[in-house]
């Protein structure tokens, strides 16, 4: 461990628990969530020319292919919440981990 974090009486932050949501069997996330990032990848890999004949086929396509455009950029929405979510959790996991093994240094640099 470093010399800043033996330092004696440094305050550390002090957390409880946090129920999050389940996310269910990782079979369950992946249906639910990786259409759409598998749709996204396929969006961002064609190129300008490319997308305008793959969107006016769905806009030439009368309501159902409007609602179908409106359903995916919900979907991408809703994903991107989603993800967004997740990411907020790893970094709270990542700060939790490196206070308790300061927390621990500091516990073993008294003794």
């Amino acid at each position: 461990m470093g010399k800043k974090s033996r330092k004696k009486g440094k305050r550390l932050p002090h957390f409880k628990a946090v129920k999050l949501p389940d996310l269910g069997t990782n079979s369950e996330w992946a249906i639910n969530n990786l259409p759409a990032v598998r749709m996204a990848q396929v969006i961002v890999g064609k190129s300008e020319d490319e997308l305008e004949v793959i969107v006016r086929r769905f806009l030439d396509n009368d309501e159902d292919g409007v609602d179908l455009l409106v359903k995916l950029l919900k979907e991408f929405d809703r994903v991107r919440d989603h993800l967004k979510g997740i990411r907020e959790v790893v970094q709270m996991a990542d700060a939790r981990v490196m206070v308790t093994v300061a927390r621990i240094d500091q516990k073993e640099s008294a003794h």
